[in-house]
């Protein structure tokens, strides 16, 4: 208790914000839990991998599965169901580039979705749907029966990778150390 205390008192650094330990404004440092050495491994497909999700890579919506609330749009701003559950239109934030300063686009979605169907082993909520970019900032997700089950899946959990930085990156075994995501973070 008493170290959380400690952590949370002001500073009489000249000014400087409590709870910066020196670190520069703007900067946040986050502590991976690990002990000892470890691989600097940001792949957001890698079991090892120790971050970014959330932080560096983002979804297309932000879901509270224990919650009835409404889906937080982060990359998707909108999604619209056919009557019979087999299409899944979402509308995509304009404006978002990727740390790069890449423009991010329906075919980054595309891309990061057949990521799955290239390699199988990265499916982890039974996707069997086809998707397209029907124009820059739209997508469409076709399944051959009704899945309306899959659709916290499908918004809330694949991250978007850029398509112009991962076309060449095997995501089951390449270490990406230098992430780049539509997210708040950039890794310094």
């Amino acid at each position: 208790l008493s170290l959380m205390v400690a952590g949370c008192g002001s500073s009489d650094s000249g000014g400087s914000d409590a709870g910066t330990s020196g670190a520069e404004d703007g900067t946040l440092v986050a502590f991976t839990g690990q002990a000892g050495d470890y691989q600097k491994n940001f792949n957001p497909f890698s079991p090892s991998q120790i971050g970014g999700v959330g932080t560096i890579y983002e979804q297309l919506f932000f879901i509270n599965q224990l919650s009835t609330d409404e889906f937080e749009p982060v990359l998707g701003t909108s999604y619209e169901w056919n009557e019979d559950g087999t299409e899944l239109t979402v509308a995509l934030r304009e404006g978002v580039t990727f740390t790069d300063g890449e423009p991010f686009t329906a075919d980054d979605v595309v891309f990061s979705f057949q990521l799955i169907d290239e390699y199988p082993q990265l499916d982890s909520f039974g996707w069997d749907g086809q998707v397209e970019a029907l124009d820059e900032h739209t997508v469409k997700f076709s399944f051959d029966r009704a899945s309306f089950v899959l659709g916290a899946q499908i918004l809330g959990r694949q991250v978007i990778v850029p398509e112009h930085l991962w076309a060449d990156v095997d995501p089951t075994t390449d270490i990406m150390e230098n992430p780049v995501g539509t997210g708040a973070f950039m890794l310094d």
